[in-house]
Parts: C-alpha cells; structure tokens; sequence
C-alpha cells in the first residue's frame, strides 16, 4: 500500500505539472493481469472525481488530472 500511495502521488504530482517525476511501471504494466471490470474501473474514476472535487482542487487542475 506504501508503494501505491508513493506512485499515485508522483503520478498527480507529475499531471499537475508539479516539480516531480514518475519512477513507476507503465500503467499497462501495472494492471496487467488484474482482470479489472470497467464497473471496478468506472467506480474507482468516480471516486477519483469525488475526492478531487472535496478536496477542492481547482477545476483546470481537475481536467488535467482526469485525462
């Protein structure tokens, strides 16, 4: 759970334009085998938006980060 909380962050980091780089696997290669449903997939998207938008970040920042 470390390592994933380390890569999203570098990820976010890396999409905002931040001062960062991602030292991550491709994401193909991180959900390769995993067998995600585009349910799994569409509901963890809609939580992504849900804490963007509670965390009140910025509505050009959220378009950056939701592509």
């Amino acid at each position: 759970m470390q390592r994933f909380k380390e890569k999203l962050s570098e990820q976010l980091c890396l999409l905002a334009k931040g001062p960062c780089t991602y030292t991550g696997h491709n994401m193909q290669q991180v959900h390769s085998g995993m067998n995600i449903t585009e349910v799994e997939f569409t509901h963890d998207v809609d939580l992504f938006i849900n804490a963007i938008d509670k965390a009140d970040v910025p509505f050009n920042m959220q378009n950056r980060l939701r592509k």
